[in-house]
């Protein structure tokens, strides 16, 4: 459970607007994942670890 026993990173930015968006990996086109950001919920996602 987050924030049971240790910090959980978390941000919030107001200006995101709800809709669905395409994660790049930094300073390419390569598409790594797509979120859904629902209005006035908490949306969570977990980046691919590379193997």
């Amino acid at each position: 459970m987050p924030g049971a026993s240790e910090p959980v990173p978390s941000l919030i930015y107001p200006e995101v607007r709800e809709g669905r968006y395409r994660l790049l990996m930094k300073g390419t086109d390569v598409v790594v994942m797509e979120v859904d950001v629902v209005g006035g919920q908490v949306t969570q996602a977990t980046w691919p670890t590379v193997s």
